[in-house]
């Protein structure tokens, strides 16, 4: 007989802004760690004048919670993105029960996603970026990000990795602003700058 594999709901709940104390939902499935209150609480207040009418996009959305802080906190709009289908859905169902309407949820591996962004409407102005640690895919989607056109410049973008992330696989034009550790997981935040452009003498 085949059991089917039941996957328990857990919550957390959005700490500042419209939607403050409002709970999100999400399954209880492998791989899916929602950034904790006390790392949240400090990166908003890191990205406190940089929230407040920008797109932001939410790589490896998970349980949805910084893309979702970010709309509380007055983001114009904010892309999910997350290979999950039950993380994806319950995304969607948080998002329809707050009555959220600046969001679009994608259900699409995020390299994937990138490289099919080829007509871009409008790029992002804050971007979270919190991958599986075991996938070792930080620093080459970090590049992958930093070469498309997705990116405004002097974009803001939040990683939370393992802390042996090396800083020099990282992009060139990405300037470290602010970084914590944790035991084994670091969080940092960058700042994209504009490429000088060669001189011809």
């Amino acid at each position: 007989m085949n059991k089917k594999t039941i996957h328990r709901q857990n919550s957390l709940r959005i700490i500042g802004g419209s939607l403050r104390n409002s709970k999100l939902n999400f399954p209880d499935i492998a791989g899916l760690r929602p950034t904790a209150d006390r790392t949240r609480e400090t990166l908003f207040n890191w990205l406190q004048n940089e929230i407040a009418g920008e797109d932001c996009l939410d790589l490896f959305a998970g349980s949805g919670a910084l893309g979702i802080e970010a709309l509380s906190r007055g983001a114009r709009r904010v892309v999910f993105v997350d290979n999950g289908v039950l993380a994806s859905a319950a995304i969607l169902q948080n998002i329809e029960r707050l009555k959220i309407c600046d969001a679009e949820v994608n259900c699409s591996d995020a390299c994937q996603w990138i490289e099919q962004q080829t007509k871009i409407s409008a790029q992002f102005g804050v971007v979270f970026l919190d991958p599986p640690f075991a996938s070792n895919v930080t620093a080459r989607l970090c590049r992958q990000l930093a070469n498309s056109k997705l990116l405004k410049p002097g974009c803001r973008i939040y990683v939370e990795a393992a802390a042996s992330v090396d800083e020099e696989d990282m992009p060139e034009n990405w300037r470290m602003l602010k970084t914590r550790q944790a035991g084994a997981v670091r969080y940092c935040l960058y700042m994209q700058e504009q490429l000088q452009e060669p001189t011809h003498e």
